[in-house]
């Protein structure tokens, strides 16, 4: 089917092609990144880093600030930045919310 529609096409000069550019989330991040000229991201709940990780190897040269208040996430994220040359700053442990006080976080799955 494929070959018949590209035969139809090349009449007009042109050629069906699958592009998998546009369903690349990262791509599609990257150049959303670029074209809004975003320097700065704020990772809310950024766990162990694995955003910022992903976002620095597709060459974002920016600041990210990462937030997480669970304790052993947070530990990791401090160890992962210590190993990092990017512009990757680490808040203390918190969570945000309308109000500063100090709650439990059920965390489920455990």
């Amino acid at each position: 089917m494929k070959k018949i529609i590209n035969s139809l096409f090349s009449i007009f000069g042109y050629k069906l092609k699958k592009e998998k550019w546009l369903y690349e989330k990262d791509k599609n991040l990257m150049a959303t990144l670029g074209e809004n000229k975003i320097s700065s991201i704020i990772d809310v709940g950024a766990n162990t880093g694995q955003f910022a990780e992903s976002i620095f190897k597709n060459n974002f040269k920016g600041n990210i600030f990462s937030l997480e208040p669970l304790k052993q996430e947070h530990e990791i994220l401090l160890k992962k930045k210590k190993k990092s040359q990017f512009k990757w700053q680490i808040a203390k442990r918190c969570a945000l919310g309308s109000a500063e006080k100090k709650i439990k976080i059920n965390i489920s799955g455990l």
